[in-house]
């Protein structure tokens, strides 16, 4: 398949008794050729390697293909969010602290 979404153990969490978590199965993937392209929660979206390449020479990269690093620092802000605000606020807060996110993240790869 050129896209895998996979059930596994939360990020932040780590591996819990019959699940897998986010790095092992990052690990895994790229053995099989595929690239973390996405997270959320127990969500992690996998993609094929060859599509991944074939998206960036098209002019349409998935900048943070395979930045492992990346996603675990985008739950790590997600869940501390989700603990600080009412769950009708929640959507809207996500969003805005999202932007933020991304604009350190373009002025600083390390951040």
């Amino acid at each position: 398949p050129r896209v895998v979404v996979l059930e596994v153990a939360n990020a932040l969490e780590g591996a819990r008794p019959g699940m897998v978590s986010l790095p092992e199965m990052d690990a895994l993937s790229r053995s099989c050729g595929y690239s973390l392209v996405h997270t959320v929660a127990h969500d992690a979206v996998f993609v094929r390697a060859d599509v991944v390449q074939a998206a960036a020479e098209r002019g349409m990269p998935l900048r943070r293909a395979g930045d492992l690093a990346f996603h675990l620092r985008r739950e790590a802000l997600r869940s501390e969010l989700m603990s600080q605000v009412e769950p009708h606020v929640l959507s809207y807060d996500i969003d805005m602290a999202w932007g933020r996110f991304e604009s350190l993240s373009a002025a600083d790869p390390d951040a």
